[in-house]
């Protein structure tokens, strides 16, 4: 295993190269990335501002970076949930330009300390789960080294159970639940340094500021991945600027995966 390493490192290590050789069967030249579009970070400013969705200043014992989601504590009288995942996305996207994230994967923390059923129900909208589970497996271009659920209600398994079929073998296999959750038991996972402190970690809200500070200035790192074309195929960006250019009628320059809106309607998530 590796020291934690600095998130927004440049370049690689030989650890990190040495995985992308042995393990992926790549070079130091490492694969392009298959993306899609998505909204801009200044259209989240206020979700990023409420500290919901960070990614750890450090990696993981094995080079992977680590994005944690309070869905728990999320305002969802405030906000949407398809507002919280897309600031999620807008994170993994930015994230995965680290060469570091691109070989050694992700891994993706839950928190549900604080989670209602009311809450809970915006969440597992069988639409809405139905759209997080294609951008994970098949469209973010992301290894998942572990989806970790922590503080969940008693009741989080039930509705488990009835999401679990939408999701691969492979991430179903990778999908950890932690009920009782005991940062002893945790920290066989991911060390302290690794995490904020409402996880039994060492890291304080100020060692977060950094990542809001780069991700609110990726606005034209954001537009650049969403004029991006595969195989002959615009991205949902793309497209929808072309209709705006084809109608009068039609303002709109930018829509997300989920049809977010960018208007933070409170009642849209459960449409």
């Amino acid at each position: 295993m590796m020291p934690p390493l600095p998130f927004w490192l440049k370049g690689t290590t030989p650890e990190i190269e040495r995985v992308a050789r042995e393990e992926l069967g790549e070079t130091a030249e490492f694969a392009i990335r298959v993306v899609n579009g998505t909204c801009l970070p200044k259209d989240l400013r206020s979700v990023f501002e409420t500290d919901k969705v960070i990614i750890s200043p450090k990696r993981g014992p094995n080079g992977e970076g680590i994005l944690i989601s309070f869905i728990g504590s999320f305002d969802t009288d405030s906000f949407t949930v398809e507002q919280h995942f897309a600031a999620s996305l807008i994170s993994a996207e930015i994230g995965m330009e680290t060469d570091g994230s691109q070989v050694c994967g992700s891994r993706l923390i839950i928190d549900m300390q604080g989670m209602t059923w009311h809450k809970l129900r915006h969440y597992i909208n069988p639409s809405f789960v139905s759209s997080v589970a294609r951008c994970i497996q098949d469209v973010m271009p992301c290894r998942i080294c572990g989806i970790h659920a922590v503080h969940e209600p008693f009741y989080f398994g039930s509705a488990y159970q009835a999401i679990k079929p939408l999701l691969s073998k492979k991430l179903r296999e990778r999908v950890h639940t932690f009920p009782q959750f005991r940062f002893e038991q945790f920290a066989q996972i991911l060390p302290p340094e690794t995490l904020p402190e409402e996880l039994g970690g060492y890291l304080g809200k100020k060692d977060f500021q950094n990542f809001r500070s780069i991700i609110l200035q990726n606005n034209d790192l954001m537009e650049r991945i969403n004029t991006y074309i595969y195989n002959g195929m615009k991205s949902p960006y793309q497209r929808n600027i072309s209709k705006a250019e084809d109608s009068s009628d039609h303002k709109e320059t930018t829509r997300t995966l989920l049809n977010i809106s960018l208007g933070f309607d409170k009642h849209q998530s459960m449409r």
